[in-house]
């Protein structure tokens, strides 16, 4: 089945500038709390290849310092959708015809930001949480994690957002719901 992209922009630019609406929610989110310093790498080629945004340093209160990789998606479809049908789109393939990887392949981040910019959500969780749940039930339950291509030759892991959040709560995996209302 090809799925038509109601979200396809006619240049990569309108894409980025898209994009940048999550990336300033998460600025604005993170500049608000006392034990976090915010790096943005997103101009850095080395941070770019690997599908980096920013770095965030967190101090606890024995000025001990615990450092993450951070990458922002910012969507515009799914909040479109009832919550039970809401799905996450973890690009494997950008481009069949020139068999580009996806970011999933390359992205070496520690927490995963995709921001709802419908319903001003913002959800946060651990990649490698997202691998190991795309490993688990890709090929076992559609439900969970289907696979689409898109009529201009990307293709996807489609993740339910309610079941995948609900398995990093009972695996103890890190995730966080933030309503950007809040925050902005």
């Amino acid at each position: 089945m090809v799925y038509k992209n109601k979200t396809w922009y006619k240049d990569f630019s309108e894409t980025l500038d898209k994009g940048e609406i999550g990336e300033s929610a998460f600025i604005q989110l993170a500049k608000g709390l006392d034990n976090v310093v915010v790096y943005d790498c997103r101009k850095f080629d080395f941070c770019r290849k690997r599908d980096i945004d920013f770095i965030i340093f967190i101090y606890d209160e024995d000025d001990k310092i615990d450092c993450k990789l951070i990458e922002i998606k910012t969507e515009y479809s799914y909040g479109k959708y009832s919550k039970d049908m809401q799905r996450f789109w973890i690009e494997d393939i950008s481009s069949q015809k020139q068999n580009s990887d996806g970011w999933f392949r390359y992205c070496s981040c520690d927490i995963m930001v995709n921001v709802d910019a419908i319903n001003n959500v913002m959800y946060m969780f651990d990649f490698n949480g997202l691998k190991t749940y795309i490993d688990l039930y890709y090929g076992n339950d559609s439900k969970r994690v289907d696979y689409k291509k898109l009529e201009y030759g990307s293709t996807a892991y489609v993740v339910n957002i309610q079941l995948f959040l609900k398995w990093l709560e009972d695996n103890g995996k890190y995730y966080k719901i933030v309503d950007m209302k809040e925050v902005i």
